[in-house]
């Protein structure tokens, strides 16, 4: 089987993959109005920059992915997380919070 070359409209495969990011109206901002200690603690402890992504920053990253000047990334999954050290926030969302969300 002989491989096809790449021609001027191939697509390049890449993932968004955003960490917790801090919108009003969503989770996390309900738990920083419910939690306000929790929360800073969860902010200064686990981001380095003591904050949560904001929808700006993914979006900045979808929009280069998008762009011409992103052509040499490739097959890329792009973690726009703030460096959050604990991937998950499950524990602060336990079944009794969440379904008061």
């Amino acid at each position: 089987m002989r491989r096809r070359r790449p021609g001027p409209w191939t697509r390049r495969p890449n993932a968004l993959s955003p960490g917790s990011v801090m919108f009003e109206g969503g989770g996390w901002a309900w738990f920083r109005d419910h939690h306000p200690e929790q929360y800073e603690a969860f902010a200064r402890d686990d981001f380095p920059r003591g904050r949560l992504v904001e929808p700006r920053e993914v979006a900045d990253v979808a929009c280069f992915l998008l762009s011409p000047r992103a052509g040499g990334i490739n097959g890329a999954n792009i973690c726009v997380d703030g460096a959050q050290d604990h991937p998950s926030a499950g524990r602060f969302f336990p079944r009794n919070v969440r379904e008061g969300l």
